[in-house]
């Protein structure tokens, strides 16, 4: 299978779920491509260009970061909708990063 890019452009990715990642479904605050709310009552910022989003917890804004942070994850997964393929890249665990990045499959 092939993988092509999926822009987050509101046409092939929309960003309106964003919002319900975050703790009370929506209450967040936006400015352009950036998201600032909560997430399991610690601190989380959003940030998208082309077709990957940018997850932070910040350590110094965490009630509990380890617990915000699986819960961000299982958020995150619960809005994976087929025929689009979400890669996750964790390897900035460590300090509280996450890359989503989007494509669509094409046999």
């Amino acid at each position: 299978m092939k993988k092509i890019i999926a822009p987050i452009d509101n046409k092939n990715v929309t960003t309106d779920w964003i919002e319900e990642i975050f703790d009370n479904c929506g209450d967040c605050v936006r400015n352009d491509n950036r998201f600032t709310g909560f997430v399991k009552d610690s601190v989380c910022c959003c940030e998208f260009i082309n077709n990957h989003l940018f997850w932070h917890i910040p350590k110094d804004f965490a009630k509990n970061a380890e617990e915000s942070w699986e819960e961000l994850i299982k958020r995150l997964k619960e809005h994976d909708t087929h025929p689009l393929f979400v890669k996750y890249d964790d390897s900035m665990k460590d300090e509280l990063l996450l890359l989503q990045s989007f494509y669509w499959l094409e046999d």
